[in-house]
């Protein structure tokens, strides 16, 4: 059913797929009237990371890679802001966020070591 490209057997593809369910289910949690845009700008942050990084794993020339590669990075850069703000605001408490925030720091160090390349 679903396209077989070597990109999708890549940790870093699984482990970013994993970050954009985690914050679909953090919006969920915190999903109130004053609290969705916070929600929906981390969902749609990881949503994007994903796209690029696909696009960027599946590119055949580097410099286009590496374009796409940036653009995913700065958007789990925005998830990472969008964690904090939720922990600061209080709409969740470090355990709920631990792994999440986790899964962000090695998707982001993945990805940096991906780009330099």
């Amino acid at each position: 059913m679903f396209l077989q490209l070597r990109h999708k057997k890549s940790a870093l593809y699984s482990l970013s797929k994993k970050i954009v369910y985690d914050c679909y289910d953090l919006h969920q949690a915190i999903n109130s009237s004053n609290k969705t845009e916070i929600g929906e700008q981390i969902k749609k942050a990881a949503l994007m990371a994903h796209f690029n990084l696909a696009k960027g794993l599946y590119a055949k020339r580097r410099r286009k890679a590496r374009k796409r590669f940036r653009v995913a990075l700065k958007a789990y850069l925005v998830v990472d802001a969008g964690l904090e703000m939720v922990l600061e605001l209080e709409w969740a408490t470090i355990p709920q966020l631990k792994e999440l925030d986790k899964q962000v720091q090695t998707a982001f160090d993945l990805l940096t070591a991906l780009e330099k390349k």
